[in-house]
């Protein structure tokens, strides 16, 4: 999740410096991508949990970066709507 972040950073900036749309749309679909990791990784930790309680701080740290990361990948996604806006002058259409 982190590592797809990251790339959709520098997308972003990317898109943003050349004004590319194309790219902007792209970099704003790779956020589907990291809610699907974001939903394995909140199914799998909270299994874990049940099965071993001694381990829950541990588990509900884990929940909060993991969900940290998603929003970064969301407000990623903002950005590049807001791109695609002042290029185009046209809301995001996926």
């Amino acid at each position: 999740m982190a590592n797809i972040s990251k790339e959709m950073i520098k997308k972003s900036l990317e898109s943003f410096i050349k004004k590319d749309v194309e790219l902007a749309k792209q970099t704003a679909r790779m956020d589907d991508i990291v809610d699907d990791i974001y939903e394995e990784i909140y199914i799998e930790l909270l299994e874990m949990l049940t099965e071993n309680k001694q381990i829950m701080y541990q588990v509900i740290d884990l929940l909060f970066v993991g969900r940290h990361i998603e929003r970064i990948a969301d407000h990623i996604t903002n950005i590049c709507e807001r791109i695609i806006y002042m290029v185009d002058g046209k809301r995001m259409n996926y």
